[in-house]
């Protein structure tokens, strides 16, 4: 199964499926590799819905079950994201239909919306943006009402009215700019209340294992995406406060955003991870990755925005934010060992 995840993996850059290539290479249906191959998947399904078994393991057989026939890939991937599972396994099982992004499959994971958490909303945002056809049926479910405009990450939103398709453009700017994060003086202006306030570090952790953990990480918790935020003791809060509510005042150029446009049409964002001769890596939230051979790269571009979004304070109330700055700043000493503040 590792060995051939890998090797789907590697065609899936190529624009192929696993059994695409087979077809390609020995069409006879009734040779045997292929009631080999439709075993090994089958194997696959009851790993990746075995809650026992190991989160590796479970993560490598739901890519694989892509690789089945695609009505029966398309069953087994929804039943995964409509399951009670884990979810790095929902997550994954997102990304894996992204795959057989038609309007059918986007018309089904707009009905999914209300049910999803923030992280898969993001990952279907993901799969609705990259073909044309889904970005159809996203405007229409932002027309209609199944997904409001404030549930959309402003970078997305920024992405969409930036578009070199002025149709695209347009529909963009009647549907999303209203919802554009308010301007980040006037935000920094509303939070400066949070200077005077007395934090508590407990409440912020749970703030920040809610809001933060797919990009950051602190005291263990989280991902290591973005920037490393955890040490902050020589970081006042009122620079803290700037960080977090414009993100864009102050790039680290290793966490720009960028724009990847593929020669067959689907549109990828994320910041460059790894580059190497033969591809490009992108890196977004949740540690979701897509490498995209170069010779499959029609252009590249940056957003000259950060990856972190804008609008932070959509989430969040001014006494809480006072309480994140407060773990921010103090999460070392939680357990007591040195009194909070004294750092």
């Amino acid at each position: 199964a590792a060995v051939l995840t890998g090797v789907a993996e590697g065609l899936s850059r190529r624009g192929l499926s696993l059994r695409g290539f087979l077809v390609k290479i020995q069409p006879d249906a009734s040779d045997p590799v292929y009631p080999w191959l439709d075993g090994v998947i089958e194997r696959s399904v009851k790993r990746a819905n075995d809650e026992k078994a190991p989160r590796a393991e479970r993560l490598e057989a739901v890519a694989l079950i892509r690789e089945a026939k695609r009505d029966q890939a398309e069953k087994r991937l929804f039943d995964l994201l409509q399951g009670e599972h884990a979810p790095e396994i929902k997550l994954a099982a997102a990304r894996a239909l992204g795959r057989f992004a038609d309007k059918a499959v986007a018309e089904r994971l707009i009905g999914e919306w209300k049910s999803l958490s923030p992280s898969l909303r993001r990952e279907v945002v993901e799969v609705l943006l990259r073909q044309p056809e889904t970005l159809d049926s996203f405007f229409s479910a932002v027309e209609t009402k199944k997904i409001k405009p404030s549930e959309i990450d402003p970078l997305r939103s920024r992405q969409l009215l930036a578009h070199p398709q002025p149709a695209v453009r347009e529909r963009a700017k009647k549907l999303l700019a209203a919802a554009l994060p308010a301007d980040r003086k006037e935000v920094l202006d509303r939070y400066q209340a949070v200077l005077k306030l007395t934090g508590d570090p407990k409440k912020g952790k749970m703030l920040f294992t809610k809001h933060c953990v797919t990009c950051h990480k602190v005291a263990g918790i989280g991902l290591d995406v973005g920037p490393d935020i955890s040490d902050t003791r020589t970081r006042t809060p009122a620079a803290l406060l700037t960080d977090i509510l414009n993100p864009n005042q102050a790039i680290d150029a290793n966490y720009i955003q960028y724009v990847v446009t593929t020669k067959d049409g689907r549109i990828l964002t994320g910041m460059v991870a790894t580059e190497t001769a033969t591809s490009v890596t992108l890196k977004r939230a949740e540690g979701q990755t897509d490498t995209v051979p170069r010779a499959n790269i029609e252009s590249i571009e940056s957003t000259g925005m950060s990856l972190m979004p804008e609008g932070f304070e959509r989430q969040i109330t001014v006494e809480e934010m006072a309480d994140l700055i407060a773990f921010l700043k103090n999460w070392r000493y939680l357990d007591g060992s040195v009194p909070l503040g004294k750092e």
